[in-house]
């Protein structure tokens, strides 16, 4: 995957646990914004393979250009609920607006 620029859409995140988590009823991002201060929570969804998480990138998600921290965060219908492994996304600066 190339990496993510500022005020990008449509780019997907995919975020693994190692385990089945399809019995999943919460799924979320939690993202910690490149400004260290700022936390962001996202709704995500199973994702092929049922080991992970997935959310797709909508406009405005990606505000701050720098190195965005993430993790995982389900509830399972059993009971149990936990964290994936946080894991550091790059968000390249653009050059210019397209527009």
């Amino acid at each position: 995957m190339s990496y993510p620029h500022y005020s990008d859409i449509g780019t997907e995140i995919t975020l693994d646990f190692d385990e089945d988590v399809s019995s999943l009823t919460v799924a979320k991002i939690i993202a910690k914004k490149p400004d260290r201060i700022t936390t962001v929570l996202w709704t995500a969804s199973l994702a092929s393979g049922n080991e992970g998480i997935t959310y797709t990138i909508k406009d405005g998600d990606l505000d701050q250009a720098g190195v965005w921290v993430l993790q995982g965060y389900v509830e399972l219908s059993g009971g149990w609920s936990g964290y994936s492994t946080t894991t550091e996304m790059t968000v390249k600066a653009r050059l210019a607006d397209a527009s």
